[in-house]
């Protein structure tokens, strides 16, 4: 017996459309009901309307034209601090790594606080008396084992030579080294055991190497990064390795200090390398933040400072940021993460956020932001599962909402690193797109209807997925639609604190051709 199942639908415009019998012929056995139910629920937030015809207002919130191609192209600002194993290897998330699509992942704080095994300069060369020249001077195991899962992501790495932080009484390790020459040598002995086999090693390549960690984080002796340290030594250790890894491989990206934000220290550092005209391939800097558009100021002084200087082309690698605080709790922690270190419950609260959807949405269009920001490389802080600043995993390796966040940009950028203009016109939308790709953050805007206009769609029928990313989905597909005609005007639905993931793609399908 034949069933009747020409459905009426009332989108948001209020005009009432039926589905023709040809769809249902299409729709694989079982899944009726499921689409009936989607139906219901989810036209309404997608409501396709003639161009020009606007669903709630006269101006687009936010306008993709795809014929028209931006001035930069997407940039890789969804890398991550330390790699896919974590607790010694205990725990593995190359898979996920690979979900995101992580570009590059920046070494520091590696399994910490309490590692004494990973990365650090003393990790590898416990004995700073030993014979720097003697393989058996140094413990690479387990750095090994970690350097090679993240080549196997297909991330490339960011070493830092340095310390992790040391905040416990004694200091013992992130100190001015007692002999800036010989740290040198063992710094570059680092770089031959991965790059050029020295002490059976490998050849992974590695271009960037970082000199040392936020030495401008409290110049004094309670300094948990240089401690009992002056800034003038943090120069010189700067120099005393830079040339010395330069002359080795000129080819190699040598840069530094990862500085805690702008100021004095760092202007100090940038004029002691110019005057001597040292390689500074790349600066680095680390700033948290709740305003997105706060990171201009700070990305913008950087820019200036290398370009007064002469060293505009030196790379701007943005190496650690993250979520600052939510609006309700901003004003108790007095303008800084730090000041909830020692509050357990604001800390616990802060991280939070920094887990669930207004985190997803903070880092998604914090990301989309940094696309027209003088920054050339990001690194979230961080991607392990012991540090409590992870916003992407719990400590059983469980993705939160923020990690789909990285996967809504990952999967911009693996679709395409040509950007097209895109635009929003409203508080707290922010938008970036490229030919079959459109991502869009609501953070911090409201909840309500917006009216989005791509154009440039050229011939033919286009299919549209629509992935979302709020308290319910997980960046899962929302609805299947099909574009007809250059230019096409949405009005959807977009909840605060949500990310939005729009991906098309030519339709050939006969049968949905059909529609």
């Amino acid at each position: 017996m034949n069933t009747q199942r020409n459905f009426l639908f009332r989108g948001v415009s209020g005009a009432m459309f039926r589905l023709p019998d040809m769809f249902f012929a299409c729709l694989p056995a079982g899944q009726l009901a499921k689409f009936v139910l989607c139906g219901v629920l989810l036209l309404p937030a997608f409501a396709q309307t003639k161009a020009g015809t606007p669903g709630s207002g006269a101006d687009s919130s936010i306008t993709v034209d795809f014929a028209r191609g931006a001035k930069t192209g997407l940039k890789p600002v969804h890398g991550v601090t330390n790699g896919p194993l974590c607790y010694e290897g205990r725990i593995d998330l190359s898979e996920r790594f690979r979900e995101i699509g992580v570009p590059y992942v920046r070494l520091h704080d590696t399994d910490g606080p309490n590692s004494r095994y990973l990365v650090d300069i003393s990790r590898i060369f416990p004995d700073f008396d030993a014979d720097e020249n003697d393989p058996a001077s140094y413990y690479f195991t387990t750095t090994d084992r970690l350097l090679q899962a993240i080549a196997q992501t297909g991330a490339q790495t960011i070493y830092r030579l340095g310390e992790s932080i040391d905040p416990g009484p004694e200091g013992r390790f992130a100190r001015p080294p007692k002999d800036f020459e010989k740290w040198a040598r063992i710094c570059l002995n680092v770089i031959r055991h991965y790059n050029d086999g020295w002490a059976n090693g490998f050849h992974l390549n590695i271009r960037y190497w970082e000199i040392w960690n936020e030495p401008d984080n409290c110049l004094d002796e309670v300094s948990s990064m240089w401690r009992g340290g002056t800034m003038e030594q943090v120069c010189r250790l700067y120099e005393t390795a830079a040339v010395m890894i330069k002359a080795w491989d000129e080819n190699l990206r040598v840069g530094g200090m990862a500085f805690s934000g702008y100021n004095q220290a760092v202007c100090q550092f940038v004029e002691y390398c110019a005057a001597r005209r040292l390689p500074l391939d790349f600066i680095s800097f680390h700033w948290y933040f709740r305003h997105v558009e706060a990171l201009s100021v700070v990305a913008g002084q950087f820019d200036a400072l290398l370009e007064k200087h002469g060293y505009g082309a030196a790379e701007r690698i943005f190496d650690e940021w993250n979520y600052l605080g939510h609006e309700a709790l901003y004003e108790e922690v007095k303008d800084t993460l730090w000041g909830a270190w020692n509050n357990p419950l604001l800390a616990r609260d802060i991280s939070m956020y920094q887990k669930n959807r207004v985190g997803a949405s903070f880092v998604t269009a914090a990301m989309i932001y940094m696309n027209d920001l003088p920054i050339d490389i990001a690194t979230y802080y961080d991607a392990q599962t012991v540090s409590r600043f992870c916003g992407l995993f719990d400590s059983f390796g469980n993705p939160h909402k923020t990690f789909y966040g990285f996967k809504a940009y990952g999967e911009l950028y693996r679709r395409g690193l040509e950007r097209v203009e895109a635009e929003s016109r409203s508080r707290g939308l922010h938008v970036i797109a490229n030919r079959h790709t459109v991502l869009i953050s609501n953070y911090l805007g409201e909840s309500r209807h917006y009216d989005i206009v791509l154009k440039g769609l050229g011939p033919g029928r286009k299919k549209v997925e629509i992935c979302v990313l709020n308290d319910e989905l997980d960046l899962e597909p929302f609805r299947t639609e099909y574009y007809h005609g250059d230019e096409v005007r949405q009005t959807c639905l977009i909840e605060n604190y949500s990310v939005i993931l729009i991906k098309l793609s030519q339709e050939t399908d006969v049968c949905s051709a059909s529609l």
